[in-house]
């Protein structure tokens, strides 16, 4: 939707008293930041948006403990739905419950239904917290929570989107539901929860619409106000600085807009080594010139779909605790930040490449759960399977059939299906998520045509021409630092564990390389023998084979011969024998070097270095020498025994 700033004032009138009369409506709903129940309605109020709060007939509830709160919290942040006991569990304790985990959730749910509705039996039908398989439910209605009055209200100004004026009353109402942060109250494992990520996700999403609109009709205080909390919670968000910028720039206070671009420059520098993106560059030059009011601004609707369309949500499951990645997690949201409000045509793209075992996949599903909320209209995935691809035709089918299309209605050509694939995402918020990606020309016909729809792709080769000619964004992933693996470990195996053999969890994270794969290898096999030391562990991987010991059994996920097998499987026959010679060399080594060592001219040399550097099998260093890691260094040295007797 376009507005004209010349026609902004002007009003549509069936349009616009529809729309207030919804505002009206629904601002009867709940006081908007008081967190108080609204008389006459349902006598339970829980109000998460926020600090939990929970009335019961217009009176403050105590829930009691922190652990009975939470429980609470994590079912009003997915209302309707069943939350098992294993989520519960992993929530209130983590990587390290008691033996009496369940039978404390079983009181707690009890003391729960107590409080939220005294005089009525646990069991009782009607109950606030229903039993179900595996878990537990949390029936409630929009007038008793404040999570449902606010996606109501958004749904609702979306609608009335035609008219600016109604829809920001509309936004500025469903905004008001918020008195901070979801759940700020209660501990980080449930703010951390990925319902509690989209939610907040979908808060973002809501002040970037209604600041839109409010600049577009000069309304510039009100956008100052909204935006100042965000800004603090999310301070690398470059959209939200931007509007910032234009809002306080509305108001008369160019200069204090001029220093917060001062500061979110030196920010980004400083945290994510990059420069402001072009939107934050472009709001600095409007402020410098004093180009307001603005030119027409689009707000888009987030759910333009047809409302029968199925909504494909296709992620893996998410790692929960993910250590060591804050700083690419950091630059996976400037990269989508800076791809909002972009023209037409242009492709939103992010590529994450590494070697194998890095971690890519498990970085790029974390993400894409944490930033789901901003695609409303669904996340598709697919494994591309390396260097074994799977066809663009057969993917396109794939997505085709999950965005509605019946399948004897998917185009039999390619060309055909990629059109059809781009018209249906045209108009969709939708994530694709491309995982272990094999090459630049498998990827393209996957990619939408529409800026609205946001592309993750992992990949073990460079794809730097992806980024030449498609304008992706290249994430080169490494392995985790010293003290990230050792909270990588203390996830896998419990603080305790770790605590108690400091020195060998440190001697275990040196021997796998700090390579994520390497590191669940070993957390799996320690797991698989709990009374086993670390230190024992450590023994066996300084005095057998160490690419046997990181072996798992019968889990061909956590091999790590199977990932080296796949990248050195791409080579040339030349290029495979120089990387076995390779394990004989000690150090760094160059282009020379590898000359000698191949009886071959320099340009053999540095074509081949080039190659294996493309598939990560060995690391560039100062100066144009190279580097072969240790656990590639054994693998190479295994390859050479069997192939070069």
């Amino acid at each position: 939707m376009t507005l004209e700033h010349g026609s902004l004032t002007r009003r549509s009138g069936e349009v616009l008293r529809e729309g207030r009369a919804e505002v009206g409506a629904r601002r009867e709903l709940v006081r908007p930041r008081g967190g108080t129940p609204p008389r006459g309605r349902k006598p339970l109020r829980l109000n998460i948006l926020g600090p939990l709060t929970v009335y019961q007939a217009h009176r403050p509830v105590d829930i009691g403990p922190l652990k009975q709160r939470c429980l609470l919290g994590l079912l009003a942040l997915q209302p309707d739905r069943v939350v098992t006991r294993d989520e519960i569990i992993d929530v209130l304790w983590g990587v390290n419950p008691p033996r009496t985990c369940a039978g404390l959730v079983h009181s707690y749910v009890s003391r729960l239904r107590r409080g939220l509705q005294p005089g009525r039996e646990g069991r009782a039908r009607g109950s606030v917290i229903t039993a179900v398989r595996d878990g537990y439910r949390m029936p409630v209605e929009a007038g008793q929570l404040d999570l449902l009055e606010f996606d109501e209200l958004v749904h609702h100004a979306e609608r009335a989107a035609e008219d600016a004026g109604a829809a920001l009353e509309l936004f500025d109402s469903a905004l008001h539901r918020w008195r901070g942060p979801v759940l700020v109250d209660l501990g980080p494992r449930l703010r951390q929860h990925p319902a509690a990520i989209a939610l907040s996700q979908r808060r973002l999403a809501a002040l970037l619409t209604y600041t839109d609109l409010s600049i577009a009709l000069g309304r510039h205080e009100p956008a100052v106000e909204r935006l100042r909390p965000l800004v603090h919670d999310e301070p690398l968000h470059e959209g939200l600085h931007a509007r910032l910028m234009l809002a306080l720039a509305g108001c008369g206070r160019q200069a204090e807009a001029l220093r917060l671009f001062t500061e979110i420059r030196a920010r980004l520098a400083e945290e994510l080594g990059v420069g402001p993106g072009a939107e934050i560059q472009e709001a600095h030059l409007r402020v410098l010139r004093g180009e307001l009011p603005l030119p027409p601004v689009t707000v888009s609707r987030a759910t333009p779909r047809d409302p029968g369309a199925p909504v494909p949500t296709q992620l893996p499951s998410d790692t929960p605790g993910l250590a060591g990645r804050d700083r690419y997690l950091a630059q996976l949201d400037a990269f989508l930040a800076g791809a909002e409000n972009i023209g037409a045509g242009t492709v939103n793209a992010a590529a994450i490449v590494g070697a194998a075992g890095v971690g890519k996949t498990t970085l790029a599903v974390h993400w894409a759960h944490r930033a789901s909320g901003r695609f409303p209209d669904g996340q598709l995935f697919v494994n591309l399977h390396g260097n074994a691809p799977v066809s663009a035709s057969r993917v396109l089918a794939r997505f085709l059939r999950a965005l509605g299309v019946p399948a004897d209605e998917v185009p039999a050509e390619a060309d055909e299906a990629a059109a059809l694939y781009r018209t249906l995402l045209a108009s969709r918020k939708v994530l694709v998520l491309l995982d272990n990606a094999a090459h630049p020309a498998q990827i393209r016909p996957l990619l939408p045509g529409s800026p609205s729809c946001f592309v993750v792709i992992t990949s073990r080769h460079r794809l730097g021409s992806l980024a030449a000619s498609d304008g992706a964004h290249l994430l080169n992933l490494d392995v985790l630092s010293p003290v990230d693996s050792l909270r990588a470990l203390a996830r896998m195996l419990g603080p305790d564990r770790v605590r108690a053999e400091p020195k060998a969890a440190a001697e275990l994270t040196r021997l796998c390389a700090h390579l994520p794969l390497a590191l669940s290898a070993a957390a799996a096999n320690l797991v698989n023998h709990p009374h086993h030391r670390i230190a024992d562990y450590v023994l066996a991987l300084h005095n057998g084979n160490r690419l046997a010991a990181l072996e798992v059994d019968s889990d061909q996920h956590l091999s790590l011969r199977a990932a080296f097998d796949h990248s050195y499987g791409t080579l040339d026959l030349a290029t495979q024998r120089l990387f076995r010679r390779l394990s004989l060399v000690h150090g760094g080594f160059s282009g020379e070097t590898v000359a000698a060592l191949i009886d071959g001219t320099s340009h053999d040399a540095d074509h081949m270095l080039d190659r294996l550097a493309a598939q990560h099998l060995i690391r560039a260093a100062p100066a144009g020498s190279y580097t072969l890691d240790d656990l590639l260094r054994l693998y190479a040295t295994e390859r050479a025994q069997a192939e070069d007797p």
